[in-house]
C-alpha cells in the first residue's frame, strides 16, 4: 500500500512516465516544426554562365542569374494556415490525452484509497471477531455458553481473517 502517495504526486508520476504521452508530445514538436517550415520560401537557384570567345575583339562574357518560385510568395500563407490547422488538431489530441490520463490516475488513486480504508475497517472487524471468539471460549469454559456457540464465534473469526486476507491480496 502506498499511503504516502498523494493524488497530485500520482498524477505527476503518471504524466512524466507515460510513453504514449511522450509520443504525442514528440508529434506536437513535429507539428511545430512543420508549421515553421511552411513559412519558409524555397531556396533560390543560382546560375552562372561564362562564355569565352577565341577572337581577341570579344571579351569573356559572364552572366549571373537568380531564380525563385514566384508562386511561393502567394502559397506560403495557405501552407501556413494548413499547418496551423494540423497543429491545432495535434494540440487538441495531446491535451485530451493529458486530461484522460489525469482522470484515469485520479479514479484509480481513489479506488486504491477506498480499498485501503475498507482494508483498515476489515482489520478492525477481524479484531472484534477475535475478541468475540476468545470471550465465547472463556464463557464456554465457565459454562455460560454452549460449545456450539463458542465454535460458531471461532468460525466467524476465521471467516473474517480469510476475507481480510482476500482484500489485502486484491489491493497488492
Amino acid at each position: 500500500s502506498q499511503i504516502g502517495l498523494t493524488q497530485q504526486n500520482a498524477v505527476q508520476l503518471a504524466l512524466v512516465n507515460n510513453p504514449e504521452l511522450f509520443a504525442y508530445y514528440e508529434n506536437l514538436e513535429v507539428g511545430y516544426a512543420d508549421f515553421l517550415e511552411a513559412g519558409l520560401r524555397e531556396n533560390p537557384v543560382f546560375k552562372k554562365t561564362t562564355r569565352n570567345s577565341f577572337e581577341p575583339e570579344f571579351r569573356v562574357n559572364k552572366e549571373f542569374e537568380t531564380m525563385t518560385n514566384f508562386l511561393d510568395y502567394f502559397l506560403i500563407p495557405f501552407r501556413q494556415n494548413a499547418e496551423l490547422a494540423d497543429l491545432h488538431v495535434i494540440e487538441a489530441e495531446f491535451e485530451q490525452k493529458v486530461l484522460d490520463l489525469i482522470e484515469m490516475v485520479q479514479i484509480n488513486w481513489l479506488l486504491v484509497k477506498t480499498m485501503e480504508l475498507i482494508l483498515d475497517q476489515e482489520a478492525v472487524h477481524v479484531e472484534i471477531k477475535e475478541l468475540a471468539a476468545g470471550l465465547s471460549e472463556e464463557q464456554r469454559k465457565a459454562g455460560n455458553v454452549s460449545a456450539l456457540e463458542a465454535r460458531t464465534r471461532a468460525i466467524e473469526f476465521q471467516e473474517a481473517v480469510e476475507k481480510w486476507k482476500g482484500l489485502n491480496a486484491e489491493l497488492a
